[in-house]
């Protein structure tokens, strides 16, 4: 326990979510305080991406598949 680092890690709120996942990654970190102009305006964490990514993974595959499956000739003859 005494190996830990003490440190808040943070990022700006123009930053990527890519970006974010890439530092808490490289921390090994799990969350990121978002900071604008040396203010709190925000937290991200793993848990929220993960679970915005589900979202629109479903979403893709609700739209694409049932689009697909009705234009696509080769699906509509299965």
């Amino acid at each position: 326990m005494q190996d830990k680092i003490h440190e808040v890690a943070s990022i700006e709120p123009d930053k990527s979510a890519h970006d974010a996942m890439q530092l808490m990654s490289d921390k090994k970190i799990g969350a990121l305080l978002v900071l604008g102009a040396g203010k709190l305006i925000g937290i991200i964490s793993e848990r929220h991406y993960l679970a915005k990514q589900k979202r629109y993974i479903n979403l893709y595959k609700m739209f694409y598949k049932g689009n697909h499956e009705q234009s696509c000739g080769a699906c509509k003859s299965r």
